[in-house]
């Protein structure tokens, strides 16, 4: 399977729960990040009564929006409680195809109580396949974690980044299109920074995917491959 980078976008956020030990903690007094120092593993309330803002990283794209998702509102994502699971199809008509709302797919995240479900693979003995099984969202790496905490308090703040996935085609999984890659070892996520120029290769296989796209069904306006691309 070939290997596309695609732009997403990345969001420090409260965590969805408070009892689980947060990944950021944010000093309002010398307005930088740091993470937790204590070997225990004590709740983000506990930060909290401590004076720290507690954080977490959300990676979220443009992909559609499905029953069982994840997804953040990029209207409020200043607010606590934009980050919300899509749990029926009532919630995903009335809510992520809403245009009255800008929801977007989380894809992966430090929030490590978000879970979500994925279709087993079959077995290897007799190719059955697997039923649905629930699973820890996709994570960024701890290095990269580092780097978004020097960053910010380099008052740089990464809120864009490309992301590794894959060109596939699964018979068993239906699934013709992209898929996350991800580390089999840690379920990471391969992150690289957005870049601001191009060789010559690289404009040819940027080229050559975009022809095979919309050769292929992809139906959308130029800019939005580009803007999902670049």
């Amino acid at each position: 399977m070939s290997t596309v980078k695609r732009k997403c976008k990345v969001a420090m956020l409260p965590p969805t729960n408070l009892n689980q030990k947060p990944t950021l903690l944010y000093n309002p007094s010398t307005k930088t990040l740091e993470t937790p120092k204590h070997e225990h593993d004590y709740p983000a309330t506990e930060y909290i009564k401590a004076g720290y803002e507690v954080y977490e990283l959300y990676f979220y794209n443009d992909d559609k929006i499905k029953v069982t998702d994840w997804t953040l509102d990029e209207k409020i994502t200043y607010k606590h409680g934009c980050i919300t699971s899509i749990d029926n199809q009532i919630e995903l008509e009335r809510y992520a195809e809403n245009s009255k709302f800008n929801v977007k797919k989380i894809i992966a995240s430090t929030d490590t109580l978000i879970t979500i479900e994925q279709l087993a693979p079959p077995c290897k003995e007799n190719n059955y396949l697997g039923e649905h099984i629930t699973v820890h969202m996709p994570k960024p790496t701890k290095s990269f974690v580092e780097k978004f905490i020097k960053q910010f308090n380099k008052r740089d703040k990464i809120t864009e980044v490309m992301v590794d996935f894959y060109d596939v085609c699964e018979t068993y999984a239906k699934l013709n299109g992209q898929k996350l890659k991800l580390s089999d070892k840690d379920n990471t996520i391969t992150i690289h920074k957005v870049k601001e120029s191009w060789d010559k290769g690289e404009v040819e296989a940027l080229i050559t995917k975009a022809i095979l796209d919309y050769s292929t069904g992809y139906s959308k306006p130029a800019s939005e491959w580009i803007k999902k691309h670049l």
